[in-house]
């Protein structure tokens, strides 16, 4: 079983509902509870993870359930990966690569939304390499129209950074900060 959608993606629920149907793509998407939510709304959903067995499960779960998601496995560490077509929306959560902040946001369709959610420094029981520092997704996403952010203590356990952004409808393409 999937899971809840994190609390960040639900609470915007109102941009989802919002925003032209079309391809959504899930970044690390493990057993898939954002793709079938995104699925569920209409959107055809790119579902990607390393996991064999979580593809596997989020492809039984999404034909039981008749939701269009398409799942591939993709090491975002090893994989050249580059982003196949436009997307309506794009969703990362706790997935840090930053090497892939260009592609994400190039994979935005104009007017395209962006989903992101981290940990962030003050996370305790995390790999620093794995949080991001305070402004950091930001500065990343220069390019892109933030609609929503925030940072630091969330829950009492969690310490995170979330964004919401949207790309331009008109514009370049992503330039990198940095």
């Amino acid at each position: 079983m999937a899971g809840s959608p994190v609390d960040w993606l639900t609470a915007h629920r109102d941009l989802l509902a919002a925003q032209p149907r079309g391809p959504a793509l899930d970044v690390a998407c493990g057993l898939g509870r954002h793709a079938m939510m995104l699925a569920g709304m209409g959107f055809t959903v790119d579902a990607l993870d390393v996991s064999d067995i979580a593809l596997e499960s989020l492809d039984a779960q999404a034909r039981r359930r008749g939701r269009a998601i398409h799942t591939k496995r993709v090491d975002f560490r090893t994989d050249d990966w580059r982003p196949e077509r436009s997307y309506q929306v794009v969703v990362d959560t706790y997935f840090l690569e930053r090497s892939l902040f260009g592609r994400l946001a190039d994979a935005l369709a104009p007017g395209g939304l962006l989903f992101f959610e981290t940990f962030m420094e003050g996370q305790p029981d995390c790999n620093p390499e794995y949080l991001v520092v305070p402004g950091e997704l930001r500065s990343a996403f220069v390019d892109l129209e933030v609609l929503d952010a925030r940072e630091g203590r969330v829950e009492d356990r969690r310490v995170l950074s979330s964004l919401v952004a949207r790309r331009p409808v008109r514009g370049g393409s992503f330039r990198s900060a940095g």
